[in-house]
């Protein structure tokens, strides 16, 4: 997670410092998300069947992925959510903020995977990190990302 401000009134660094802690633990949420939808894919074509087999051996069982990939989505959703919650968490301790933190990411998570490109695309993005399959799959991830969060993006020039 990089730490920056991403809209006007975005200055709460003691919360921003708790959801990079959290960084890691959200994005291996995010990639169980992805696993879980992807199962009502199976079997329905030789490409989702490929992305699937390769997922599973390059994220789930080796339990390792490039979190760059998904970094500056990570970071919208992190953005979204102090936006959203700036008024409503102002006062909130650091436990509460992190509580509601963990939920949110995870309910946004899944709704960012819904759509089935969008779903293809985060896949093929981390099981295919190294390569152009994968980086063609991050840069079209991202900019589905960039649209969903458009009015945070005003900060967010680097994509």
């Amino acid at each position: 997670m990089i730490i920056g401000k991403y809209f006007d009134g975005d200055n709460d660094e003691e919360f921003k410092l708790q959801q990079h802690k959290v960084y890691y633990e959200t994005l291996r949420r995010w990639t169980i998300i992805a696993d879980e939808l992807s199962k009502q894919f199976t079997g329905v074509s030789a490409e989702w069947d490929k992305l699937i087999d390769s997922w599973h051996k390059n994220v789930m069982e080796s339990c390792k992925f490039d979190h760059r990939c998904i970094q500056a989505p990570h970071d919208l959703i992190a953005a979204r959510f102090r936006k959203d919650m700036l008024i409503e968490l102002q006062t909130a301790g650091k436990l509460r903020k992190t509580d509601a933190w963990r939920s949110f990411f995870s309910k946004e998570a899944a709704i960012c995977l819904r759509s089935e490109e969008t779903l293809r695309l985060f896949m093929t993005t981390l099981a295919f990190s190294c390569c152009e399959t994968g980086y063609d799959a991050e840069d079209k991830f991202c900019k589905k990302m960039i649209q969903k969060y458009d009015d945070i993006c005003q900060n967010f020039a680097e994509l």
